[in-house]
């Protein structure tokens, strides 16, 4: 496993695990280390030229652009 896929796997693991958190900070935190991950993914696949594509098994989550603040209203 490349370092790029180990980051992958690690930022798919956080942001699964910010959707089964009930706490809104901690779903937080979960989702801004996913990002995190993410990156160091991008880095690590621009510097060994591996994979720079998210693996399709994380394809169905949602990404942070798609994620919506809670509805304060309720």
């Amino acid at each position: 496993m490349s370092r790029a896929q180990y980051y992958w796997r690690q930022a798919d693991i956080c942001m699964r695990l910010s959707l089964l958190s009930e706490d809104d900070d901690i779903a937080e935190l979960l989702i801004n280390k996913a990002i995190e991950l993410m990156s160091q993914a991008e880095t690590a696949a621009a510097e060994g030229g591996g994979d720079s594509v998210q693996p399709d098994r994380g394809a169905n989550l949602p990404t942070t652009s798609t994620i919506a603040a809670p509805d304060e209203s309720a």
